[in-house]
């Protein structure tokens, strides 16, 4: 860290070894420091349990002169602000779930509010990828799945979190195992706003933008509605550092290259296109809720048509070339020999219970070949003779009424 960022965390912070709550908190080292607090590691000294403090110290705030009160006249509106801050925590300390920080206390000192919170060892997200270097598919998958969770959690009690980004979660191991045995939790919610109506509500918010690259365009603009979708954003913008090891570009300057396909060479086509959709500029081309993206980013990545009659296999769960889920069956082995034809036994089952056009379920085979595969010519006949000898019964009825087109 540079000398000069050092400074500006440790300027205006608590001295070491403040007390806190008549003399229950030690204040140790600062962990943090965001626009509206300073965070500190601290000890709990009746349970004998390390903590992290934060006080509520918005930037451009003063010490008073002993050095730990605050001159609340420094700060325009710091009551409100003050008590803001005081009213998200009383509602996060209600979630008991593990990928959300746990609220111990909140209480009053120096003029200020603080908040005692579960102190959790690990590093961030972002230390973690610039030390590591880009996770794995699978570490990225595992990875969203419990940022996932977490969001569920907040948005099912109608709260939106406003600023997920790699420096607001937590690892909260060493990363010896894979991301499903570990613990991955949410810091910092300064900007979590509790919306009034369902859990995909939308509400217009004050303008607060939050972090550059992770930010969705609607926090951006005063008086856009923001829900679910707009975490939904930040999580998708989340999964391309991960897998980038760099920022995603920031909303407003995608106005004019929405696009984000320069990214997904390397990726399977199920991850890059949750990507990008979570990363819509529209609100409402975006998945808007947390399953919904999840569902999109599980999608099992196919092989290329075999050509030299090896054998493939898709396990759990059929997709069409684009990505798009049309076939599920929970424990079934879809397996064929010599070129299993995708595209048009997919594309059956796709016209059948999706209604989608010839073109639209073939992934660009012309029309005239879409219509004509699926019928029962030799080209598809002897894949679903294959394919019925090695498929479960739930599928294969399915395929038979699909192949009856």
């Amino acid at each position: 860290m540079a000398l000069s960022t050092q400074a500006a965390r440790l300027a205006d912070a608590l001295p070491l070894g403040a007390r806190l709550h008549e003399g229950k908190y030690t204040v140790g080292q600062v962990l943090g420091r965001g626009g509206f607090g300073i965070t500190y590691r601290g000890r709990d000294r009746h349970l004998h349990r390390d903590v992290a403090i934060k006080e509520f110290f918005p930037a451009g705030c003063r010490r008073s002169a002993d050095g730990v009160g605050i001159e609340a006249s420094s700060f325009p509106d710091f009551e409100n602000g003050r008590e803001a801050f005081a009213f998200e925590a009383r509602h996060l300390a209600c979630f008991d779930a593990p990928g959300i920080v746990r609220v111990y206390e909140i209480f009053q000192a120096n003029a200020t509010t603080y908040i005692a919170m579960e102190f959790l060892a690990g590093p961030t997200l972002a230390c973690l990828v610039e030390t590591h270097g880009a996770l794995s598919v699978e570490d990225a998958r595992a990875l969203a799945e419990k940022i996932g969770a977490a969001l569920r959690v907040l948005h099912a009690e109608h709260f939106i979190y406003r600023d997920l980004n790699p420096d607001n979660i937590i690892v909260c191991s060493e990363r010896t195992s894979g991301f499903d045995a570990m613990r991955v939790a949410l810091i910092d919610f300064g900007l979590a706003r509790r919306l009034a109506a369902s859990p995909y509500a939308t509400q217009q918010l004050a303008l607060n933008a939050g972090t550059e690259g992770y930010a969705p365009p609607e926090q951006y603009s005063a008086g856009a509605d923001v829900g679910a979708f707009s975490d939904i954003y930040a999580l998708g913008a989340t999964l391309y550092f991960c897998l980038c090891a760099q920022n995603p570009p920031p909303a407003p300057t995608r106005a004019s290259t929405p696009s984000l396909r320069a990214f997904d060479a390397h990726l399977p086509r199920p991850i890059a296109s949750a990507i990008e959709r979570a990363m819509s500029l529209p609100t409402k081309e975006r998945p808007q809720s947390v399953d919904e993206f999840l569902a999109i980013l599980r999608a099992p990545v196919l092989p290329p048509p075999s050509q030299n009659g090896a054998q493939m296999t898709v396990t759990g769960t059929a997709v069409l070339t684009t990505g798009t889920t049309v076939l599920a069956s929970s424990e079934t082995e879809v397996k064929s020999a010599r070129g299993f034809c995708r595209g048009p036994i997919i594309a059956a089952v796709a016209m059948r219970r999706f209604r989608r056009s010839p073109r639209e379920c073939s992934g660009g085979v012309s029309d005239a070949r879409a219509k004509r595969l699926p019928i029962g010519t030799k080209k598809i006949r002897r894949p679903f003779a294959t394919l019925a000898a090695r498929t479960s019964a739930p599928t294969l009825a399915l395929l038979k009424k699909a192949r009856s087109l």
